[in-house]
């Protein structure tokens, strides 16, 4: 609520009062405060009001989703028109457009652990789409993808690129 305060004459001077309005009756309106206090003003002197909406809610500490599920979240935006789960992996085909929408995502804790991805289907999956084999492993903040990575080069899977 916006009011006058002191006298009605030229150069008079405005105040603001930001809260829920909780009555308005008699020539005075009732404002409660974020902190609790109801502010009691005259109806003569209100000069505007409008709606303010609530403050959002403030995230602190950890956030609210890891690593792991924003791979998730992303591989569900990437994902191309042939989508099928293989082996506990999310593996996505989109005719060859971008590698992302082309690859697959650990879908389970279990699958970024050692001796975890089913190579073979994965392969099979791909090249049944007549498309190299390529799996996204996020590794990093909270280093879940980093024993996989370390299995694919064992075995001989290169880095076909990096991005972070």
């Amino acid at each position: 609520m916006r009011t006058l305060t002191g006298a009605r004459e030229p150069g008079a001077r405005f105040t603001d009062t930001v809260g829920v309005l909780t009555s308005w009756a008699g020539g005075e309106l009732s404002v409660t405060r974020r902190d609790g206090r109801t502010v009691r003003l005259a109806e003569a002197d209100l000069v505007a009001g409008k709606v303010v909406p609530p403050t959002p809610a403030r995230r602190r500490g950890v956030p609210a989703a890891g690593v792991r599920e924003l791979t998730l979240v992303a591989a569900r935006g990437w994902c191309g028109p042939d989508v099928e789960e293989v082996g506990g992996w999310l593996a996505r085909a989109c005719g060859g457009w971008t590698r992302r929408a082309n690859s697959a995502v650990p879908l389970e804790e279990a699958s970024l652990g050692r001796g975890a991805p089913d190579l073979d289907r994965l392969g099979a999956w791909f090249a049944a789409r007549g498309l190299p084999a390529s799996l996204q492993v996020t590794t990093g903040a909270d280093g879940s993808g980093e024993l996989l990575a370390a299995e694919l080069a064992e075995r001989g899977w290169g880095a076909g690129g990096h991005s972070t």
